[in-house]
């Protein structure tokens, strides 16, 4: 199953390479979470994501420069 697959369906996440299936428990704790406090909610996903892209951005600019043993 693609991940684009795995996204679609809604329950499940790829994690590292791994699969984890979250079920609707942790949709109730989400939604109770949201529902609490909207705004700090968002920013809490906003920041998760600033912090993931970031990530990336940083393995992709490695990716990109030269490996100093094999000059």
């Amino acid at each position: 199953m693609s991940a684009e697959t795995s996204a679609s369906s809604g329950n499940r996440i790829d994690v590292m390479g791994g699969r984890r299936r979250y079920g609707p428990v942790a949709a109730l704790i989400l939604l109770i979470l949201m529902l609490d406090d909207p705004t700090a909610f968002l920013a809490r996903i906003e920041l998760w994501r600033g912090t993931t892209d970031a990530a990336m951005a940083r393995q992709a600019h490695r990716s990109h420069q030269p490996d100093p043993e094999r000059q």
